[in-house]
């Protein structure tokens, strides 16, 4: 290159496009070498992100459980009676919410026999009798020595026999059956109705005392 085009280069360089364009690709060439800007760390070494958690529900508020109320609640009994105690009317309080006949039925009945019995009597203030149940039955063996029951029960005798099976009225097998229980050692049992060595106390359901 002679003089004369070096002058040329010089006065071009003054120019201030090209003096420009020159700077603008001085700093892109300077940028590029020193690589991609670093990326703000967002997470420090060994520590886990922090994630909001969705909130928890509230436990579901369950209604209170319903009291259950014996029978003897439900008669207003408990306070002032327990099983065996003597009513003013001659019965006796059986507890579990009914009331028993002060004793047995004169002589050994069958099934039926003792059903009418218990339908027909009138004593002690009530014609609302009937057999017990198969639980009520038991709960009078329960109660057989408590209180006014000491002494009333197995006091049916048919010949030589004693009565120590007592009549329910809670029936089985087409109705061919019923439950019975020996008041001597509680155990139980379903036998055909119709045999007569059978002892009987009827009960009814007891009063608002």
């Amino acid at each position: 290159m002679n003089s004369e085009d070096s002058k040329k280069v010089a006065i071009s360089v003054k120019h201030p496009l090209v003096k420009a364009s020159i700077l603008f690709g001085a700093a892109m060439l300077f940028a590029m070498s020193l690589g991609p800007e670093p990326i703000e760390e967002k997470i420090t070494s060994g520590e886990e992100p922090q994630r909001s958690l969705p909130a928890i529900p509230p436990k579901p508020e369950f209604a209170a459980k319903e009291k259950v109320i014996t029978l003897d609640e439900k008669y207003n009994i408990a306070a002032a009676r327990k099983p065996g105690d003597q009513l003013e009317n001659g019965t006796i309080y059986a507890g579990n919410g009914f009331i028993a006949a002060p004793k047995d039925a004169p002589r050994l009945l069958d099934w039926d026999e003792g059903k009418r019995y218990c339908e027909n009597l009138v004593t002690n203030g009530h014609n609302d009798w009937q057999l017990p149940t198969k639980d009520q039955l038991d709960h009078l063996y329960q109660n057989r020595n408590t209180g006014d029951f000491a002494g009333t029960f197995v006091t049916t005798k048919s010949g030589v026999d004693w009565g120590h099976w007592y009549r329910s009225r809670t029936e089985w097998d087409s109705k061919a059956h019923a439950w019975n229980q020996n008041f001597t050692d509680g155990s139980g049992g379903w036998s055909h109705k119709n045999p007569k060595e059978k002892s009987v106390r009827c009960v009814h359901k007891a009063p608002q005392l």
